[in-house]
């Protein structure tokens, strides 16, 4: 086992910001950022990944916030083309690679729900009040530009997938979903960053909001990231009750029956980050659908333009229905469209993370795939160096080859970041 030690985590977070920052404009140059990051984070780790070119990235904190495919190495040259990325929440979901189990649904695609839809109250808390997290949702949803053509777009790409629009892309149907194959949602998520909820949670209903705030339960209550994160679906704009009121939480959604499911793909606004100031091991989105069954979810780091994201949903679909891996397409795509001038921008092909299993839909594993290329200035020609063992087997030895354990620890002057870790 080796470690590369990252140097302090503050000058770590600060670079994520200004990266953070570069990618969300396609106007900005993300090229300084993008090396400077690099230069504190995977320089010092490619010494200790040697010619290991499948990385599994377990980060934390801020760094999920990270397209790490978007740095730029020595060379100039953007990491997708020399590694092939996947996320996992933890080192121990190193596990649930081996883990499959059987579809029970064909694919599902709900889009461009209508927020303003007055739906029927119904379920046991429909005389009642919203709950907590429910209200911590942002108050009021605009309609996605395009969702609805991006839905019909990706249902034709999925042979057979049911298609849900409008007044029909609910909560209830969510919830009413048993493993379908593929599940991709085009909606707003929404995660509600360092707030308190309005009133006591349930469990607590005969005591005071004044008193329960000092009660240490309150406070596990009001900082659980799975009661403040969701996503939105039609009715949400009604702020009505009830279990189909539109809002569905990170709660709900780890609760959902999606055992079976090979892919969950939200292209959502930020469906991928969590808590972005305090960063202690909170993963929104990308964590709840884990809990739910879902092999392999993608999700999105920022807002990219509707035209550039069914450009990259196409190129991935096309190439998953080819055989193609749940990760490995999603490269493959993002590295065709960084070769076209108008789409060369990271802005437009980065957003996307793959986290979870990257073996193709039928659990065969598919390893990444590496052009030859010409030294670069600095003499490296690691891209021809061996590739990852085949197989689920060999998935889990690669990853044991090359995790990136990037943990940054609790935000505090002098504290440091402890790289990757080989075996």
């Amino acid at each position: 086992m080796a470690w590369a030690d990252l140097g302090e985590a503050e000058r770590i977070e600060d670079a994520v910001g200004d990266l953070r920052k570069a990618l969300a404009r396609a106007a900005a140059d993300p090229r300084p950022a993008a090396r400077a990051l690099d230069a504190l984070v995977m320089q010092p780790i490619r010494r200790v990944l040697g010619p290991t070119r499948w990385v599994l990235l377990s980060p934390d904190g801020l760094l999920n916030l990270v397209p790490f495919s978007a740095l730029l190495d020595e060379d100039g040259r953007y990491l997708v083309e020399r590694y092939a990325f996947t996320y996992l929440p933890s080192g121990r979901d190193l596990l649930r690679l081996r883990a499959t189990a059987p579809q029970r649904e064909g694919a599902v695609v709900i889009a461009a729900p209508d927020y303003d839809y007055l739906l029927a109250p119904a379920g046991p808390r429909a005389q009642g009040s919203r709950s907590s997290s429910e209200e911590l949702a942002p108050a009021h949803f605009t309609p996605l530009a395009a969702a609805a053509d991006e839905g019909q777009a990706v249902s034709q790409e999925l042979a057979g997938a049911r298609l849900l629009l409008g007044r029909t892309a609910t909560e209830s149907a969510v919830k009413a979903l048993r493993g379908p194959q593929v599940l991709h949602i085009v909606t707003h998520g929404f995660f509600a960053s360092g707030q308190e909820p309005p009133e006591p949670p349930p469990a607590f209903p005969a005591i005071v909001s004044s008193r329960l705030r000092g009660m240490p339960g309150f406070h596990l209550y009001v900082e659980n990231p799975l009661l403040r994160s969701g996503l939105a679906f039609a009715g949400a704009n009604r702020k009505t009750t009830g279990d189909d009121n539109g809002i569905l939480t990170a709660m709900e959604a780890s609760q959902l029956d999606l055992n079976g499911t090979k892919l969950v793909v939200l292209a959502a606004c930020e469906t991928g980050v969590g808590e972005t100031e305090s960063g202690d091991g909170v993963y929104g989105l990308r964590r709840a659908f884990l809990m739910s069954g879902a092999e392999t979810q993608i999700l999105s780091l920022w807002n990219a333009d509707d035209a550039s994201t069914r450009e990259l949903m196409h190129g991935y679909y096309t190439r998953l229905k080819a055989g193609g891996g749940r990760s490995e397409s999603m490269r493959q795509a993002q590295l065709a469209m960084l070769a076209t001038p108008e789409r060369a921008h990271p802005h437009y092909w980065a957003s996307f993370i793959v986290s979870g299993n990257g073996a193709a839909l039928d659990g065969r594993p598919v390893e990444p795939s590496f052009a030859k290329v010409h030294p670069g200035a600095r003499g490296c020609r690691c891209e021809v160096g061996p590739q990852p063992p085949a197989g689920i087997a060999g998935a889990s030895a690669a990853a044991l080859l090359a995790v990136a354990s990037l943990a940054r620890r609790r935000r505090r002057r002098g504290s440091r970041c402890a790289g990757a870790r080989r075996r």
